[in-house]
């Protein structure tokens, strides 16, 4: 039983590692959308980009909710701020055998509308950004953006704002 658990625990954690992929790509792009086009953008930008990272109605994931301001946790009531909640059931595998209901998954996320800057690299997989040898990023006038690790091996370099 502990094996079968274990199996069905470790797909579920890349599931809940996709959907929250979604929901902090919802929750940027509303962010962004508010920025540059303003409120009446928000929750358009913010689905197109929830859908197109893998959450939609086919696969059943439900956008809970695009709130600007946040309706909890931290930056709640922040007019800059855009939270995206998002739920999924996790799949039913092995542990069907166990468990008497299908476990859901839920995520959160949420990205604020920062100061005009011109994003030119935002990185939201897990592999996050990688430079190699002596590979340069030149972007004086940008921001880079990642939800991981941003490294570099030999003598790269980053210049960003």
């Amino acid at each position: 039983m502990v094996t079968v658990l274990a199996i069905d625990a470790s797909i579920w954690y890349s599931e809940k590692r996709e959907l929250q992929l979604a929901a902090d790509a919802g929750a940027v792009g509303g962010a962004i959308a508010l920025k540059v086009t303003g409120k009446n953008s928000i929750n358009a930008y913010a689905t197109n980009d929830i859908n197109l990272n893998g959450c939609t109605s086919s696969n059943n994931c439900t956008i809970v909710s695009i709130n600007n301001p946040p309706t909890s946790g931290n930056y709640t009531g922040n007019p800059k701020a855009v939270e995206v909640l998002l739920s999924k059931p996790a799949g039913f595998y092995l542990s069907r055998l166990f468990l008497p209901t299908m476990p859901t998954l839920n995520t959160r996320a949420v990205a604020t509308a920062g100061a005009a800057a011109t994003n030119c690299f935002v990185t939201l997989g897990s592999a996050g950004l990688r430079l190699v040898g002596n590979a340069t990023l030149n972007a004086p006038n940008c921001s880079v953006y990642s939800n991981s690790n941003i490294t570099g091996v030999g003598a790269s370099s980053i210049i960003a704002n």
